[in-house]
């Protein structure tokens, strides 16, 4: 196998995972908020987060 074809061995498992991850995993993000429990970081974190990510 030659270095360019191990590459495009990788790039194609790498496009495969995120096809995978794009069908399955992702969802919709008014339900991300919706679905919001302080576990891991509290109300204030998670809008101050928020506010980052609908800024891009």
């Amino acid at each position: 196998m030659t270095d360019e074809e191990y590459i495009e061995m990788c790039a194609q498992k790498a496009r495969e995972e995120a096809q995978e991850t794009l069908k399955h995993s992702l969802r919709p993000f008014e339900e991300v908020k919706a679905s919001f429990v302080p576990t891991n970081m509290n109300r204030d974190e998670f809008n101050r987060i928020l506010r980052l990510m609908e800024k891009e």
